[in-house]
């Protein structure tokens, strides 16, 4: 997963020197992160898919290690595979995946030509199939985890790394999701009908689900105030609900945006950029989840981070050792 984002990073740091320089600086360039940056982007789909089947495999299906192994590898393959069609793909003259738009150098699209259509399509059905089967993988994992969890058969530790990876999973499905569907279509296809709809849905189903964790949240303080929670587990539900509640405060803002933010824009290039920001911010969006999260990782960062401080203001002092006849002196 880490390749692919860094990848897309690469194209949208050339696409940065683009948008300061208001040039594609060259066509080729152009052409080419703009097929690396697609290419990043189904590496990381196809990483995250590959993962939630590792998990699958660990903790749903039994099958033998090594038949898991080349499993999970064999989907890591199709993840490669899908990202080096479209690197190639996107390279090939009628097709491309451009910089350049009618507001200027400010986001990445497909370009406009017929070819390039078939990619889009594409696309489409590959990004919210592959999101949702992650999604769904990871709530059988986690429903087969409780169930190991009350049988007996599973730990608790176990339980809570899989929930983690649960909550991360969820989060990054709405935030992709939402993207996606404001990348492709945004609120031009919405008529002022379907819109009021969607709106009064979305803000009730978000309330929903924030109404929902307190609920779970309030009662597991409960059940730790009655003796049958432990400190441990009431704090793992604490991390949810901070997660639901941070999460539930940006899809609402960014819903404020999408439908009503928009509308103060005229030229469309303060759109763009935002578009752009919230992809360059997507690229780091799991790995930060997963360091506040998991706190072995968020640990081992913060000790790596003291040790390059500490190496960098590291003196070394040279002794010199001189012998005499009344002994040794050091200098």
């Amino acid at each position: 997963m880490i390749p692919g984002c860094m990848m897309q990073l690469c194209s949208h740091f050339t696409g940065g020197l683009m948008t300061v320089y208001d040039s594609n600086l060259d066509d080729t360039l152009e052409r080419f992160a703009g097929a690396w940056i697609q290419s990043g982007w189904f590496l990381y789909l196809g990483a995250s898919l590959a993962l939630a089947i590792d998990r699958t495999l660990t903790f749903v299906i039994v099958v033998s290690d090594r038949n898991a192994v080349l499993i999970s590898y064999l989907f890591l393959a199709l993840s490669w595979a899908i990202a080096l069609l479209y690197l190639i793909g996107l390279m090939i003259p009628g097709y491309g995946f451009t910089y350049r738009s009618t507001q200027g150098y400010f986001d990445w699209f497909y370009d406009k030509q017929p070819g390039t259509r078939v990619y889009l399509t594409m696309e489409m059905c590959l990004d919210f199939s592959m999101l949702a089967i992650v999604l769904s993988l990871y709530f059988i994992v986690f429903t087969k985890l409780i169930r190991m969890r009350r049988g007996g058969s599973g730990s608790i530790s176990s339980s809570k790394a899989e929930l983690r990876i649960l909550i991360i999973a969820v989060v990054s499905f709405l935030y992709e999701s939402t993207y996606l569907l404001w990348f492709f279509w945004g609120t031009n296809l919405l008529s002022d009908g379907i819109a009021s709809c969607v709106i009064v849905t979305d803000f009730s189903m978000l309330a929903i689900v924030l109404s929902l964790y307190f609920i779970v949240f309030t009662k597991l303080i409960r059940m730790r105030r009655g003796g049958s929670g432990t400190i441990s587990s009431s704090k793992a539900e604490l991390r949810i609900l901070i997660i639901a509640v941070v999460s539930f405060l940006y899809e609402s803002t960014y819903l404020l945006w999408f439908f009503w933010g928009t509308n103060l824009l005229s030229d469309g290039i303060a759109s763009c950029v935002i578009v752009t920001g919230l992809w360059i911010f997507d690229c780091g969006f799991f790995s930060v989840a997963t360091i506040i999260i998991n706190g072995s990782i968020r640990r081992k960062l913060i000790n790596f981070v003291n040790w390059k401080s500490k190496k960098s203001k590291l003196i070394v002092v040279a002794r010199v050792v001189t012998v005499t006849k009344h002994g040794t002196t050091t200098a």
